[in-house]
């Protein structure tokens, strides 16, 4: 039987494991999300890539990092998307943008009361991978920075960005 081409690209340049990233709310139902997980997997081990810049100049990891609904059972499920062979946590958005960048844009404009203590260990992850807290994007700003844009001024969002300030 012949294998599906996950490298085939539509009109408008984008693969399979991009739409599936653009699928509107792919994330947010705890009920599919490990089916969902299990669909990236097998994209990937049929050499699908993470983190190819698509033609909008993203990749599928940072749209989804950037696009999830923080929570404990999303978050748990990035983390183990970030195990897979084809995540570059080094590669810039259009924007220069860092997977780390997009993570901590997106997490700003959460509820902190209800997310504190899982977003720790992903930023954790992603530095652990190689990510860097001091890496400028286009505009010259650092992931904290892109953070500290769209924080709301609450103790638990100010907690969090000091436990990063003291990662390692």
């Amino acid at each position: 039987l012949p294998t599906v081409d996950v490298h085939v690209k539509d009109n408008d340049g984008r693969t399979l494991l991009r739409r599936l990233m653009c699928t509107a709310k792919i994330f947010d139902n705890p009920k599919t999300v490990d089916d969902v997980v299990r669909m990236i997997t097998k994209i990937v081990k049929l050499g699908g890539n993470l983190s190819e810049l698509e033609p909008s100049g993203f990749t599928s990891i940072s749209l989804l990092g950037n696009n999830m609904v923080v929570n404990q059972t999303t978050v748990e499920h990035f983390m183990i998307l970030l195990d897979l062979p084809t995540v570059d946590v080094h590669v810039k958005s259009i924007l220069g943008m860092t997977l780390l960048h997009h993570i901590l844009e997106s997490i700003s404009l959460h509820n902190f009361d209800t997310v504190q203590g899982i977003i720790l260990p992903m930023v954790r992850k992603i530095v652990k991978l190689g990510g860097s807290l001091n890496e400028c994007d286009k505009d010259g700003c650092t992931p904290l920075m892109c953070y500290v844009t769209g924080m709301e001024p609450t103790i638990a969002s100010m907690e969090c960005f000091l436990a990063i300030l003291e990662l390692p």
